[in-house]
């Protein structure tokens, strides 16, 4: 097997985050059709936390593999957004702007879609070979 080079690298990532946010938009809009606005709003902001975290977690993996630099400034990065994504989701919550559960369950398109991406990848490279 050869290495995958960067162009396959940023099709996953670009196909992760795709699925993450088409499944964020289909738990908003069932959250809409079964729960209300609240609920959709909830799972709504779940999502976009989740893609919002794909997205910043793929550069800094991007950038400590390619050691472009030092890697401190990355790590700080790191503890900033594990921070903040605590800090927010305790805001939302605490405000009640949120319900926890349905924001929850939108922040559930990050595990779902990484998963759902893989496996019509993998379908796709079958195909192909």
């Amino acid at each position: 097997m050869s290495e995958p080079d960067a162009s396959e690298d940023s099709a996953g990532i670009r196909r992760a985050l795709v699925a993450v946010c088409a499944l964020g938009l289909l738990g908003t809009m069932a959250a809409l059709w079964l729960g209300g606005m609240k609920s959709a709003w909830s799972v709504a902001i779940g999502a976009g936390i989740a893609a919002g975290n794909l997205w910043l977690l793929a550069q800094m993996v991007r950038a400590f593999l390619a050691q472009k630099g030092a890697t401190a400034p990355w790590g700080i990065v790191a503890v900033l957004k594990f921070a903040l994504l605590f800090g927010a989701m305790y805001v939302l919550v605490k405000t009640r702007t949120v319900d926890i559960l349905t924001c929850a369950i939108g922040f559930c398109a990050l595990p779902v879609g990484i998963v759902f991406a893989q496996l019509l990848g993998a379908r796709r490279d079958q195909r192909e070979s």
